[in-house]
């Protein structure tokens, strides 16, 4: 991904910034991801340790490396804390080649549109 830098890896919407994750966001990946509501739906994806965070987080910045886009921090316009993490991975399903939209986001955040205009944002 030389070819890109990460100026280019922001998204805006009319709520939301979204950038692509840095090492500085392994504990709120960490924090998101070790909460059992956030995960409940899907409890293998729930962190126990936050070393898993930064393997999470190096799962991550390697597929951005490799296909040139991934999984965004989501965060308000002006707002320091994420909200919560949104993006694209390919994978297999079914012996075939698929795109997995996933969205994770904390529980304080949910019910207000957030994970649909971040999605949205995403896919485009």
């Amino acid at each position: 991904m030389s070819d890109r830098n990460r100026a280019d890896e922001e998204l805006q919407t009319a709520r939301l910034s979204l950038r692509r994750p840095t090492a500085a966001d392994i504990d709120a990946i960490f924090a998101i991801h070790s909460d059992p509501r956030t995960c409940f739906h899907n409890p293998s994806d729930r962190l126990t340790q936050r070393e898993q965070a930064e393997d999470l987080y190096q799962r991550w910045d390697d597929q951005w490396q490799r296909c040139g886009y991934g999984y965004w921090v989501v965060r308000r316009h002006g707002s320091a804390p994420q909200l919560g993490f949104c993006g694209i991975k390919p994978m297999e399903l079914n012996g075939m080649k698929v795109l997995n939209l996933f969205y994770r986001f904390a529980p304080s955040d949910w019910g207000q549109g957030m994970a649909g205009e971040a999605a949205t944002a995403v896919a485009a």
